[in-house]
């Protein structure tokens, strides 16, 4: 096949949408990834990008337009990358999501999940994000989301998915520029903005999340959390221990009522524990010798083993269960495709009981999966 350039225009016709959401088109052996399109549609697409044999390609126009497609409800919809699925409306966006997980799972790893499968929708599409992060550049003066096609900075003053608090920040840094304030020793940069339970903070040019992990979507983490405190009421505890891994703040076992151990990398200083159970200990769990320094801070097999990484996922989950026997195992991820890999190594000595989609993230391409596991 021949390689396509950069800028070039194709004709496309997608067939279906991959598990990012980009719909494919396969026509005389080339295909095309083209985003904001759904299955069925034809029309004109540009190279953005060519490698080995695929392409990838921004939506130019429509000639076939699927009777599923809407006007989006964001006007920067078109240009930012930041929303994938606006173009549709919120039921086919989870039909879409929940192809994308059984495409993940069952096609490409071979985990069947069709039976086990619970889909939990977000109450709103809309105004749900707690925190946001901005890019900034103090040469062109733009403050904003980098955009889909070339990485330069979108502005985004009517951003349609932050919380009402963070909105309202957000648009006091866009008047006037007043946003400057905070770039005042870096050109270029970020600024977050942060809603931590109903107080809201501006920091610029810190690591995300710097002062720990917290969900983005609180009504979102509340389901989660109300499925998580159902499993715990279902387990057999015998030697009433918890490992809680990736575990921050301790924000999944908090309402456990048994000793349980809370590992991350985070600094002690952000650690905020809830609950008189609930102990921590900073560990890199992606440090090779992670596993040499936490055994020794355990006594007795868990019966629960909570796993909660971030999106590359897990890979040592099976050198960990091999040691440390967890009766039971709950594994929170945003990433399905890190999820399915890490869950293929286990399942031989455990059984996947259930599967959760959770939309924690309406409008995107991504979305929360969990998974409940028990000890064969």
């Amino acid at each position: 096949m021949n390689k396509k350039k950069r800028n070039e225009i194709v004709q496309f016709k997608v067939q279906s949408l991959d598990s990012l959401g980009q719909g494919v088109s396969k026509e005389e052996g080339k295909i095309v990834f083209i985003p904001k399109t759904l299955p069925g549609e034809e029309g004109i697409a540009e190279i953005t990008a060519s490698k080995k044999k695929v392409s990838f390609a921004s939506l130019q126009n429509l000639t076939k337009v699927s009777p599923d497609r809407i006007d989006p409800d964001c006007p920067h919809y078109q240009k930012c990358g930041g929303c994938h699925y606006l173009h549709t409306n919120y039921e086919n966006e989870i039909s879409l999501k929940k192809n994308a997980m059984l495409d993940i799972f069952e096609r490409q790893h071979r985990i069947e999940i069709s039976d086990k499968l619970t889909i939990l929708n977000s109450e709103s599409r809309f105004s749900y994000r707690n925190r946001v992060q901005l890019h900034y550049d103090t040469k062109i003066g733009k403050l904003g989301f980098k955009s889909q096609k070339d990485n330069e900075i979108l502005e985004v003053p009517n951003c349609l998915l932050p919380d009402q608090q963070v909105k309202e920040v957000v648009s006091k840094l866009y008047k006037d520029q007043s946003w400057k304030q905070y770039a005042s020793h870096k050109k270029q940069g970020h600024i977050e903005v942060y809603n931590k339970n109903g107080e809201t903070s501006v920091h610029a040019n810190e690591r995300y999340a710097f002062e720990g992990f917290s969900q983005v979507n609180k009504p979102m983490n509340d389901l989660l959390l109300a499925h998580i405190e159902e499993k715990f009421a279902q387990i057999n505890y015998q030697n009433k221990f918890i490992l809680d891994l990736f575990g921050g703040n301790g924000n999944l076992t908090e309402n456990c009522k048994f000793e349980t151990l809370v590992v991350d990398a985070t600094p002690d200083k952000f650690i905020k524990l809830k609950s008189e159970f609930q102990t921590y200990k900073r560990i890199n769990l992606f440090d090779e010798n992670s596993l040499s320094q936490l055994t020794p801070l355990i006594e007795k097999s868990p019966d629960l083993l909570m796993v909660d990484p971030p999106r590359s996922g897990f890979k040592d989950l099976l050198k960990y269960t091999d040691e440390l026997k967890p009766k039971e195992i709950i594994y929170v991820s945003c990433n399905p495709q890190s999820l399915a890999r890490d869950l293929r190594g286990v399942l031989e000595n455990y059984k996947l009981e259930r599967v959760f989609m959770l939309d924690f993230f309406p409008g995107t391409k991504h979305f929360e999966s969990m998974v409940f596991l028990k000890r064969i």
